[in-house]
C-alpha cells in the first residue's frame, strides 16, 4: 500500500494481501486479535503472581477509587454482583482487600485496598507493563501515546469510567 505521496505506509509490508480483505484486514479484527494476544499474555503474567486480570482490576479500582462499594465495583467491571462478591471474597481471604462498612450508610460495603494488596498490585502492574512494552515495541513513544489516546476516544462512550471527570 502506498500513500498519496507514493511512500509505503507503515505496516503495509506485514499485512500484504490480507490488508485489502474486508474482514482479515479490518481495524476491528486487528483490535480483536491484539486484545486476545495481549490479554492472554497479561493473564499468564498475572497467574505467575497468583492473580487473574479481574483480580488486578478489583485491586486497581480499590486503589484509585478509595471506598468504592461492591455495587459500584460490579457496575464498573461490567460483572454480575455475585461474581464480584466471589472476587472480593478471594482477595479478602488473601488480605489484599478488606470490606469496611460505609460510615454514612451501614448497608454499604466498601472495598478497601490493604498494604499487601498495594504491594502485589505494584508487582502486577510491572508485569503487565512488561507485556505491553513487548507488544508495543515496534511503536515509538509518540505512536504509543496516539494509539492510547485513540483507544480512549473509541472506548470512553462504552466505558463511562474512562472519561475524565
Amino acid at each position: 500500500m502506498t500513500s498519496d505521496s507514493g511512500s509505503v505506509e507503515p505496516g503495509a509490508d506485514r499485512l500484504g494481501a490480507l490488508a485489502d480483505d474486508a474482514v482479515l484486514g479490518s481495524t476491528g479484527y486487528l483490535l480483536l486479535k491484539a486484545g486476545v494476544h495481549v490479554g492472554h499474555a497479561i493473564e499468564q503474567a498475572m497467574r505467575d503472581l497468583g492473580l487473574s486480570m479481574r483480580d488486578l482490576l478489583v485491586l486497581s479500582f480499590a486503589a484509585v477509587l478509595e471506598g468504592m462499594s461492591q455495587q459500584e465495583l460490579s457496575e464498573r467491571l461490567g460483572l454480575d454482583p455475585t461474581l464480584v462478591v466471589g472476587l472480593v471474597d478471594g482477595l479478602e481471604e488473601r488480605d489484599l482487600v478488606r470490606r469496611e462498612k460505609d460510615p454514612d450508610d451501614r448497608r454499604r460495603n466498601m472495598v478497601v485496598l490493604t498494604e499487601e494488596g498495594a504491594r502485589l498490585r505494584s508487582q502486577a502492574i510491572e508485569a503487565a507493563t512488561a507485556v505491553q512494552d513487548d507488544y508495543l515495541a515496534p511503536l515509538s513513544d509518540q505512536q504509543r501515546t496516539v494509539l492510547r489516546s485513540m483507544l480512549f476516544d473509541v472506548m470512553s462512550p462504552r466505558l463511562p469510567w474512562l472519561r475524565s471527570s
